[in-house]
């Protein structure tokens, strides 16, 4: 079995070239969302993964970010993701000097799933979709959350995203929990 690199929460540069690790599932009964175990296979990445440290990281991530969630203002962008509690962090891909996908996340640890990682969000471009970017960035968070001591990877996807769901359960995601919600 390959080792993971120990990477830092400081780490910006990651999966630049070289080996990477790619999702394996594995069904194990209890409680989870859409839920993928980290086991390892060998990949190679042809984009850069970088975490968005200054706020034109940040801004620059706004116009992928807002094809994922329309509802969120550009001007209050920068502040909503820096507000963000519990270390959320946003991950992207250049592509000829635009962001072309993006990912917010966090390690997280709970009762239910003990040390994990939790994707709030997770967006390829609409001009770039269909390119591999969205797999490069699903295996990306795999390996970052892996360096981190993570055993799982957990999302939500709106029950109306079926290309969404297609992509996850693709690449080894399974569905192992209904979400509830209640406005207030």
């Amino acid at each position: 079995m390959a080792m993971v690199p120990n990477y830092s929460q400081d780490t910006t540069q990651i999966g630049a070239s070289g080996q990477s690790v790619t999702p394996v599932a594995r069904r194990i009964s209890g409680s989870g969302r859409l839920s993928l175990f980290l086991g390892i296979v060998r990949t190679s990445y042809a984009m850069s993964v970088s975490i968005a440290k200054t706020d034109a990281d940040i801004r620059d991530c706004w116009l992928v970010m807002a094809q994922l969630r329309p509802h969120l203002k550009e001007r209050d962008f920068i502040s909503v993701v820096r507000g963000q509690l519990e270390g959320y962090r946003l991950a992207y891909i250049r592509r000829k000097k635009k962001i072309a996908a993006v990912a917010g996340f966090r390690m997280l640890h709970s009762l239910a799933w003990g040390h994990f990682c939790y994707v709030d969000d997770l967006v390829t471009d609409e001009q770039t979709r269909s390119q591999g970017l969205g797999k490069e960035l699903l295996d990306w968070l795999c390996k970052f959350a892996r360096s981190e001591g993570c055993k799982r990877l957990e999302l939500d996807s709106g029950v109306q995203r079926f290309a969404a769901h297609r992509f996850y359960l693709r690449h080894s995601m399974f569905i192992s929990c209904h979400h509830f919600s209640l406005e207030l």
